[in-house]
Parts: C-alpha cells; sequence; structure tokens
C-alpha cells in the first residue's frame, strides 16, 4: 500500500489441507487449518477494505475469494 498506494486485485486463496480420520486428526492440525483458511482470509479482506478510501477508487478493482478444488474442510472452514 505504502509503495503502490492500492490494490487493484486482491485474490484471497490461501488454504492448506491434512486428511485424517476424524477421531484421528490432531486438534492442532484442526487449528492450523482455521487459521489459514479461514482467520487469514478474514483478515486479509478487512485491512484491504478497511485501508481502501472507496471515494478515491476507480471502478475495476476485484476481490476475489475463492475455496481449492478437492479440498472439502477449506470451503467449510470458510463458510463455517
Amino acid at each position: 500500500m505504502k509503495e503502490f498506494g492500492k490494490i487493484d486485485i486482491l485474490v484471497n486463496n490461501a488454504g492448506i489441507q491434512h486428511v485424517a480420520p476424524i477421531d484421528e486428526f490432531p486438534e492442532d492440525k484442526w487449528e492450523q487449518i482455521l487459521c489459514i483458511d479461514l482467520i487469514a482470509s478474514f483478515y486479509t479482506l478487512y485491512y484491504k477494505i478497511r485501508n481502501t478510501d472507496y471515494e478515491k477508487t476507480a471502478l475495476g478493482e476485484l476481490l476475489i475469494s475463492l475455496p481449492l478444488m478437492h479440498m472439502s474442510h477449506h470451503p467449510s472452514s470458510r463458510h463455517m
């Protein structure tokens, strides 16, 4: 933001996975998934929107948040 003044395109698409039966799923891995897939995604958009002066921003800005294909935990954590 300091160097370029604004973000024209933001692709908010971070995600990780860990595959295990639910009764064997490590709690720390679940928390890590939530932190990266949900919390980081929220704060990326939060700070981008919070630091944008929409009265001075030209049309054409694009924000994208997409789940990753074949990663069911990813959209699940994003839409809880």
